[in-house]
């Protein structure tokens, strides 16, 4: 009767150890979501820092060159002020593109994306539709765009070509996301589940494992495939 009431208790304790196993495991994961939303949130705040400072300084720019073009103007010297006005626009567009989607959460991401990968001598082409995104958090929409950037915009400094297409378009009852960027070989024959590992210089599996828990959170679809050195991931959400 003894050993009986021993062993009862003996599962009712192992039972209780799993459970609360199982708690601290989530609790772990929990933490670690919170770091790196953290992290981010830190990375964010920069990054807003710097195109506060990078607006200031266009005004102090623009200022001066308008003193230069008014002085030109002023000596009638309009073929001078002509070119010279040509070349703060090509100077302007190469330096200060600006994404305007009609979606503020979207601009950002995409002219914080944009500006990242010009310093990093990425091209990226954008084809941008009107969409709210209205059925995805906007955490959630921030960190799933932005991990697909990053991840498109690693890769590409890595090639030869250097470039990214992003296409933003409504598709048959989704909202899609379409994100091309050129490699110099296959990523997914080396890696075909796409494990995150720093030492591979194709960072696709940076984010990735989110990417996918955030589609699947939103009944979303999710394709990743390769062709003629381009590796091609596009996400379907449910259109509100």
């Amino acid at each position: 009767m003894r050993k009986k009431v021993l062993e009862q208790e003996f599962i009712r304790l192992n039972a209780d150890y799993k459970a609360l196993l199982d708690e601290t495991i989530q609790l772990r994961e929990k933490v670690a979501t919170a770091d790196e939303a953290l992290e981010k949130m830190r990375a964010t705040e920069e990054n807003v820092r710097s195109i506060h400072e990078n607006t200031r300084r266009l005004k102090h720019d623009m200022r001066n060159h308008l003193m230069v073009i008014a002085m030109s103007l002023g000596n009638e010297k309009y073929d001078e002020a002509r070119t010279y006005t040509a070349q703060i626009l090509d100077k302007l567009n190469l330096e200060y593109s600006y994404i305007d989607s009609g979606n503020a959460l979207l601009n950002y991401i995409l002219n914080l994306k944009l500006q990242q990968a010009q310093q990093m001598q990425v091209h990226m082409q954008l084809q941008i539709e009107n969409l709210k995104f209205q059925k995805i958090d906007s955490v959630d929409f921030s960190s799933l765009l932005t991990n697909l950037l990053d991840n498109a915009i690693h890769a590409a400094a890595n090639s030869d070509k250097r470039q990214i297409s992003v296409s933003i378009s409504k598709k048959r009852g989704y909202e899609a996301i379409s994100v091309r960027n050129s490699i110099n070989s296959s990523v997914l024959a080396v890696n075909p589940d796409l494990h995150s590992t720093h030492a591979e210089p194709e960072k696709h599996g940076m984010g990735i494992k989110q990417i996918r828990a955030i589609i699947e959170k939103y009944n979303g679809l999710l394709d990743i495939y390769e062709e003629d050195l381009v590796f091609c991931v596009n996400v379907m959400l449910p259109a509100g």
